[in-house]
């Protein structure tokens, strides 16, 4: 299995010359990536863990992450975003893209095509039936293949702590994409375990397996900036949410959902 190395996959935004980027901006690219960079170590490994014999993955919402599971694995790896920024970048580096809106009609790829489907941190923008989501997915996985979704844990301590001190949970929701919008909307819907194990039985998926995780180094801040009052911050997660969340996993800011065809 590979090491991940977060130099390199900050690396994969330099030297790109009239390229885009995530917010079409190299510096919000490479700040993405180490905001997230314990996230995506944790994902990378998952990952590793369940190839041995998968021949084609899809990545859905493309980010530098998809280039580096194209340079580090030797699966042949697909990609699906709202739009069609990415779509140069990846012809270059050999990886099958599509522009989709997940919320439409369809399937933007064949049936019973991948192996395994990357579905993290994606699931809370998309304005949609979150059941018929998924069976375009389940639809386009390979019998025995495999699912794997992660997205913000709306039963995390952090949560309800905003909401015992009456504090919203989420930014004003976008309802309507903005002109100058580049990926879509934001966080319009948090999920608790229970419902997406439920939405996923119903998609059609069996073998559903939950777990919680706490490596989100963007918990306190945005996804593109470095947050404020960090050591006030860190001394609090240490003292305080970190015996909890070891003690109550669910807890913790994010749930994974690993869900076989």
């Amino acid at each position: 299995m590979n090491k991940f190395n977060i130099d390199e996959l900050v690396k994969i935004s330099e030297n790109l010359e009239n390229e885009f980027y995530i917010e079409n901006d190299k510096f919000q690219e490479q700040s993405y990536t180490l905001l997230h960079k314990k996230r995506l170590e944790e994902l990378f490994y998952l990952i590793n863990t369940k190839i041995s014999n998968a021949h084609k993955i899809l990545d859905v919402g493309t980010t530098p992450f998809t280039f580096y599971l194209k340079k580090h694995t030797s699966c042949e790896v697909y990609s699906l975003d709202f739009t069609d920024g990415f779509k140069n970048r990846c012809t270059k580096a050999n990886i099958i893209f599509k522009q989709f809106d997940l919320r439409g009609e369809g399937i933007p790829f064949e049936e019973n095509l991948f192996d395994l489907i990357v579905f993290t941190e994606v699931f809370e923008h998309i304005l949609s039936d979150p059941i018929s989501l998924l069976q375009k997915f389940h639809k386009m996985l390979k019998p025995g293949g495999l699912l794997i979704l992660s997205t913000p844990n709306q039963a995390s301590l952090s949560y309800r702590l905003k909401l015992l001190f009456n504090r919203p949970i989420l930014e004003y929701p976008t309802w309507q994409l903005s002109s100058n919008s580049i990926h879509g909307h934001g966080h319009n819907r948090l999920f608790v375990t229970r419902e997406l194990t439920d939405y996923m039985k119903k998609a059609g998926f069996d073998k559903i397996k939950v777990s919680y995780s706490s490596k989100s180094d963007f918990i306190y801040s945005t996804h593109y900036s470095e947050p404020k009052n960090v050591l006030f911050k860190k001394i609090i997660k240490n003292t305080f949410f970190r015996p909890l969340l070891f003690l109550f996993p669910s807890f913790r800011g994010a749930i994974y959902l690993q869900a076989e065809k």
